[in-house]
């Protein structure tokens, strides 16, 4: 087989090998029921779709080496932001580094010591995943997704796996609720009971909230670029919206919150009182069924009934039970917390540099796992990277999609950028990425079209 079928398809009469193993690993990354070995091996989980990027590298590599016609544009269209982020962060790290901020506590018993998790290997590693994200998941999807063939090949992939997993999700929840029995693990790699809560093919609870944000983000996405009639969306979004309900997720709930003010605060941008209004409005219908729906009826209830006491409970070692799971959120914030009494403002306007999110877990914890990161993005951007940083990050994902979609005159897709924005703040995920580089592709090949 030549390397013209392999890398470019030939003539473009259907997508191109490499460009298939591209699509199938970015859109089995998110989906963690995947996994089929623990991080602790070797500091890097195991997933199928880890085995296809790594085949897709070592082609790009070997391509661009022995076939000098083959090339990648680094810079794709209003990608500029994300870079500037990122030598952001590693600006800030020569600062946290000097100031100790990567330093771990002498006295800690590590019991997870895989390669990428040593001490002196993982700052450095965190920073290679920086790049690679956006390298991966939004260049070359801008790179692969370069044809008519190779988008629907993607769609056709993505909303495959996207329907089965709302209906093995469904499935599961039946067979947990009726016959005690749970039909979809958490992932290959490790079997943990879940409840009665949706989760799917995506991992854990908050896991499925962010994807099914994504899939509905996707769905959207798809009707466009196939200029399909509206109501084609009632029913997947419907039923995607019932999953999202069924998923109970704390993470989810605090996203869908991210979400509001970054919605009211693009509508407040106009200052118009129309738009003042809905914002208001819009804000108060979703906290209020965030009150209603969760605070009454899921463990947010717990989590808020244990928050009086957090503060005495810092400071005298004893966590009220509630909390216990959501520490690896809560000591970062509390040691910035107590940076600010102290007057010391500048950790917490600038950041203390990717990865001493973790370092501060681990000093708090006394112990175990050299990556104890918090579950939320906002969190790990707002600890390592400040206020500074976590608003570069946000306008890196918000710039491309609101240049585009001003040019085509359509707002649609900010709103939904702003709300898988605000579900990846609540709960890090790789959907924000892989979202921004298929919108990227789709409307660049659009532009082609007379």
């Amino acid at each position: 087989m030549s390397h013209e079928i392999i890398l470019n398809g030939k003539h473009e009469s259907k997508p191109s090998l490499l460009a298939k193993i591209y699509i199938w690993s970015i859109v089995l990354h998110p989906l963690l029921f995947f996994d089929f070995a623990h991080e602790e091996l070797i500091g890097i989980g195991g997933n199928i779709s880890k085995i296809l990027e790594l085949i897709v590298v070592i082609c790009l590599f070997f391509s661009l080496i022995f076939y000098r016609t083959y090339s990648i544009i680094l810079n794709p269209q209003y990608s500029t932001v994300y870079w500037v982020y990122t030598f952001y962060a590693i600006w800030v790290a020569f600062f946290g580094y000097f100031y100790g901020y990567y330093e771990f506590n002498n006295n800690i018993e590590y019991v997870n010591q895989g390669f990428f998790n040593l001490a002196i290997i993982r700052p450095f590693f965190e920073y290679i995943i920086l790049i690679f994200y956006y390298f991966y998941f939004v260049v070359l999807a801008v790179h692969f997704l370069s044809s008519n063939k190779t988008i629907n090949y993607f769609f056709k992939v993505f909303l495959f796996l996207f329907y089965s997993h709302l209906l093995l999700g469904f499935l599961d929840q039946i067979s947990t609720i009726y016959f005690e029995f749970d039909l979809i693990p958490i992932s290959l790699s490790r079997y943990t009971p879940t409840s009665w809560r949706f989760h799917g093919l995506a991992g854990e609870p908050r896991d499925a909230f962010v994807f099914l944000i994504f899939g509905i983000a996707m769905i959207y996405l798809y009707n466009f670029w196939k200029k399909q009639n509206k109501i084609k969306l009632l029913l997947p979004v419907t039923i995607s919206i019932i999953a999202l309900l069924m998923t109970a997720s704390v993470s989810g709930m605090v996203g869908v919150i991210i979400s509001t003010g970054l919605i009211s605060a693009y509508q407040l941008r106009t200052f118009k009182l129309k738009n003042i209004f809905f914002a208001v409005l819009f804000s108060s219908i979703v906290l209020i069924s965030v009150y209603l729906n969760f605070v009454y009826f899921s463990r947010l209830g717990e989590v808020l009934n244990a928050l009086p006491a957090l503060y005495y409970g810092l400071k005298e070692g004893n966590i009220p039970e509630g909390l216990i799971g959501q520490m690896p959120n809560i000591y970062p914030v509390f040691s910035r917390f107590n940076e600010v009494i102290e007057l010391n403002l500048l950790p917490t306007i600038f950041g203390t540099g990717v990865g001493t999110e973790s370092v501060v877990n681990v000093n708090m914890l006394g112990g175990g796992d050299l990556t104890v990161n918090p579950q939320s993005q906002i969190i790990r951007l707002f600890y390592s990277a400040g206020i500074v940083g976590t608003l570069l990050y946000i306008i890196s994902f918000y710039y491309p999609v609101y240049k585009i979609s001003k040019i085509y005159n359509t707002k649609i897709f900010i709103y939904i950028l702003l709300f898988l924005l605000g579900a990846n703040l609540g709960h890090r995920s790789i959907a924000i990425f892989i979202f921004l580089g298929v919108f990227m592709a789709v409307f660049k090949q659009l532009s082609k079209k007379p």
